[in-house]
């Protein structure tokens, strides 16, 4: 595949200097072409460690290396904005679309409302008034053959790479979804995730000033925080065997969970992501949905080992772009008196 310029990057030269890099960390350092070539890839691994991929995600020396929220969005890919909508045809149904026939959800020129009503009836009881997130096949040349609006788990695909020949694609499971919520009320505003064997509802009273976290309709998590009504930004992240909820970029809680192995069938489940209403009346500001980077061994395989440990004064790199990059899948760790610094702009 020929290379295409790239975008330019700041580099802090002195950054490195007194520290190493961390997980996560862009880095710059000089290729070893026999010429002047300089490259920008993620700081994964040190000296000792080995790198394991397994479904999508990343262990070191068998153990999940886990993102922080921060982290998780500054890799995220994005999925979908309800924000723009398609200009050729006007006419492709909404991806969020409340239950068929019972619902108070309603579109309009903000995002989404629910008026805790359905057929005329209040929402006074404990029924959630669901708004479910319902994913497209939306790619180019799909295998097999579909139409772009077909039901489609989220996949790791990518926009930038549609003439790239990879085979089968694979479901992920790390999400993140964004929202701007407002609340009239004193009920309930429910968010409802699914990974691998797990069902989790994040339960927020805001005016009672209360949450709750149910795994597979357990209580694990509870606590107090002051919403007030007053609007504000809520994320909820499925990330590296963690949920993640955060309000206004603040963390509000992390539960870390033992994803399962699962044998799926391609079928796809509303119940990935929804939000739902008890009792409230919400307005809801065009929800997105990013993606974590799904990583995959050098040939795309789903379960991949580096062959030895990382060796003394050298660091194993990731690249973004997980099809094509050339990273230290293909067996070159990158020696620490290659390394440049750190990345300190990045658009």
């Amino acid at each position: 595949m020929p290379l295409s310029p790239g975008r330019r990057v700041l580099i802090d030269p002195v950054s490195l200097w007194w520290r190493r890099p961390r997980p996560w960390e862009i880095v710059a350092f000089q290729e070893d072409r026999g010429d002047k070539w300089w490259s920008v890839k993620r700081a994964i691994a040190g000296a000792g460690q080995k790198v394991t991929l397994s479904d999508g995600d990343v262990y070191l020396n068998d153990r999940l290396l886990r993102k922080t929220l921060a982290q998780f969005r500054a890799i995220a890919i994005p999925i979908h904005n309800d924000a723009f909508r398609p200009s050729i045809d006007p006419t492709l149904p909404d991806r969020w679309l409340g239950e068929p026939s019972r619902t108070g959800w309603t579109r309009n020129d903000q995002g989404y409302e629910c008026s805790g009503r359905w057929n005329g009836q209040s929402s006074r009881t404990n029924r959630v008034d669901w708004l479910e997130y319902h994913p497209w096949t939306c790619r180019a040349n799909p295998v097999p053959p579909a139409a772009r609006t077909d039901p489609s788990p989220i996949l790791d695909d990518y926009g930038y790479n549609q003439s790239c020949s990879r085979g089968a694609l694979h479901t992920v499971h790390d999400v993140l979804l964004t929202v701007r919520v407002q609340c009239q009320g004193n009920g309930r505003v429910v968010a409802r995730m699914a990974d691998r064997g797990h069902l989790f509802h994040v339960v927020l009273s805001p005016k009672a000033g209360r949450y709750r976290l149910l795994d597979n309709d357990q209580a694990v998590l509870t606590g107090r925080r002051r919403f007030r009504n007053a609007p504000f930004v809520l994320e909820l992240a499925l990330c590296d065997g963690r949920v993640i909820v955060a309000i206004n970029r603040l963390v509000l809680f992390e539960y870390a969970f033992q994803p399962e192995k699962l044998q799926t069938d391609g079928t796809v489940s509303s119940k990935q992501l929804a939000i739902g209403v008890v009792g409230v009346r919400v307005q809801l500001g065009w929800p997105r949905i990013d993606r974590d980077v799904y990583y995959l061994g050098p040939h795309n395989e789903v379960r991949w080992s580096a062959p030895g440990s990382i060796p003394e004064g050298h660091w194993f790199v990731l690249g973004d772009n997980v099809p094509v990059s050339l990273d230290s899948r293909q067996g070159r760790s990158i020696s620490a008196k290659d390394l440049l610094g750190t990345i300190i702009r990045y658009p």
